[in-house]
């Protein structure tokens, strides 16, 4: 269901991308539209509803393929290398390599008695 507001809005982007057009291309009958537009979004917002509908219906569109887009660029062109460069430069930090292949466990012993002011500032 497309709100007042969401047809408001629309008409208000509409009235603002005609003035654009107006002063793009220095024609006095696109500010006349869009003074139209701008009055008609301000008296009567429900002629916008079909538009909105349109313009909402694009933008969820648009929203679910870029986020898929997006992601999947971040992990190829980012997380892959980082990973790639990791496992060729440093050390097995967790112990990856070692696990499962000895009976003891991979987990570190470390023999430190732990203080109250250990836990004050643990960051």
């Amino acid at each position: 269901m497309i709100s007042r507001r969401q047809n408001t809005d629309v008409g208000v982007v509409l009235g603002l991308a005609l003035l654009v057009v107006g002063l793009v291309s220095g024609g006095t009958v696109w500010y006349q539209i869009a003074v139209l537009a701008l009055l008609v979004t301000g008296l009567v917002p429900v002629i916008y509803t079909p538009l909105s509908w349109l313009w909402f219906g694009f933008a969820l569109l648009v929203e679910l393929l870029f986020s898929a887009i997006i992601l999947t660029l971040i992990f190829y062109l980012i997380v892959t290398p980082m990973a790639l460069l990791r496992k060729l430069f440093f050390k097995d930090t967790l112990c990856l390599r070692s696990f499962k292949k000895g009976v003891g466990s991979v987990f570190v012993m470390r023999n430190k008695i732990y203080k109250a002011e250990d836990m004050e500032n643990q960051f």
